[in-house]
C-alpha cells in the first residue's frame, strides 16, 4: 500500500473516531458545531502521517533495499582479469576514421575520347571509393587526379613528365576494362603509389629509371596498390605470381592473423618512417624487409610478435640470407 493511501486512510480512521467521540458527548448537534475544527483536525493527522511515513521510506527503507540489492548481486558477478577488449568503432570503408571529411575528386575526361555515361559514373564511383579507403587508413592525397584518356587493350597505362604538375601526366583506362571496378581501382591505386615513391624520401629528384632502387619502387607500388585494393575487396585481388607475389601473400597471411587494422597501419607505417638514405639494394627482399618491420615496431615492441611476423616471412622465403 503507498504511503498516500495510507496517510489518508490514518486521517480517515482519526475522523471517525473523533465523530463519534462528538455523538456521545454532544449528539449531532455537537457534530455540526465541530465540523469545521474536524475536518482541518483530519487534514493535519493526514499530512503528519504522510511525512513520517514518507521520512520512514527515504530514510531507512530504500537505502536498506539498496544494500540487500548490492549484497545479492556482488556474489553473482565475477571479477574481471586481464585487459578489457575495446570493440571496433568504425568500419574503414563507410566511416573516415581520421575524422576528416572526404573530398570529391577532380575528374577530367580528356576529349575528343568517348566515355559513355555508364563508363564516367563507374570510373567516378570507383576511384573514389578507393580514395576514401585510403584517407582512412591514413595517407594524405589529393583530390585532383590526371586527365583520364581511353586505350586499346586490357592494361591500365599511365605518362608522367617531371617536373611537373599533376595536370602534365595522363591516366589510361583500358577498352577492355573501361566499365570493371577492380582495374578501376587497380589504375587509380597505380597512380597514387607510383606518385608517391617517386618523390622524397623513397626516391631523389623526383624518381626516374637512373634510380638505382627504380625496379624496387615498381614492385612496392604494385605491392601497395594490390595489398590495399584487396583490403577494399575484403580478399586477395592479387592470388596470381608476379615480382612481388611472395611479399602480398606473406603480408595477407599477417592480416588474416593479426587484423585488418594493425596491418594497414603497419603498411602505412613502413612509408611514413621510410628513412631519406638511398642505398641501393641487389633485391627487392633486402630493400624492404627491415623497413617493414620498423613500420611493424611503430605499432608494438613486443618481441614476440616481431618474432612471429618474421617466421611468417621466412615461410614465404622472405628475409632468409
Amino acid at each position: 500500500m503507498g504511503t498516500t493511501t495510507l496517510a489518508i486512510l490514518a486521517g480517515l480512521v482519526y475522523t471517525l473516531f473523533k465523530l463519534l467521540a462528538e455523538w456521545r458527548s454532544g449528539g449531532l448537534g455537537g457534530i455540526k458545531r465541530h465540523w469545521q475544527q474536524g475536518l482541518s483536525s483530519t487534514l493535519a493527522v493526514a499530512c503528519c502521517v504522510w511525512g513520517l511515513l514518507f521520512g520512514y521510506h527515504l530514510f531507512f527503507r530504500v537505502p536498506d533495499h539498496i544494500y540487500q540489492e548490492a549484497s545479492t548481486n556482488r556474489a553473482r558477478l565475477r571479477p574481471i582479469s586481464g585487459v578489457i577488449p575495446v570493440p571496433t568503432l568504425f568500419n574503414s570503408e563507410t566511416l573516415n576514421r581520421l575524422g576528416i571529411a572526404h573530398q570529391q575528386l577532380k575528374l577530367v575526361f580528356k576529349e575528343p575520347d568517348q566515355f559513355s555515361v555508364v563508363a564516367k559514373r563507374v570510373i567516378s564511383d570507383e576511384m573514389q571509393r578507393m580514395h576514401d579507403f585510403l584517407i582512412d587508413v591514413g595517407f594524405d592525397l589529393s583530390a585532383e587526379v590526371p586527365p583520364l584518356r581511353i586505350h586499346a587493350g586490357g592494361a591500365v597505362g599511365m605518362s608522367w613528365e617531371s617536373p611537373g604538375t599533376v595536370y602534365d601526366e595522363q591516366l589510361f583506362v583500358p577498352t577492355d576494362g573501361i566499365s570493371d571496378a577492380e582495374t578501376i581501382r587497380n589504375l587509380y591505386a597505380l597512380w597514387v603509389f607510383r606518385r608517391m615513391f617517386r618523390s622524397a624520401p623513397f626516391s631523389p629528384l623526383g624518381g626516374g629509371t637512373f634510380h638505382a632502387n627504380y625496379n624496387h619502387l615498381e614492385v612496392m607500388s604494385s605491392l601497395y596498390s594490390c595489398y590495399y585494393r584487396s583490403g577494399l575487396a575484403n580478399r586477395n585481388v592479387c592470388p596470381h605470381d608476379w615480382s612481388g607475389s611472395s611479399w602480398m601473400k606473406a603480408i595477407w597471411n599477417i592480416r588474416q592473423r593479426y587484423g585488418r587494422e594493425f596491418t594497414d597501419s603497419a603498411m602505412l607505417f613502413t612509408v611514413k618512417a621510410w628513412g631519406s638514405f638511398y642505398r641501393a639494394e641487389p633485391t627487392f627482399d633486402a630493400f624492404f624487409k627491415d623497413r617493414f618491420l620498423k613500420g611493424v615496431s611503430v605499432l608494438s615492441y613486443d618481441v614476440k610478435l616481431l618474432a612471429d611476423i618474421e617466421k611468417i616471412l621466412h615461410d614465404h622465403g622472405l628475409g632468409i640470407q
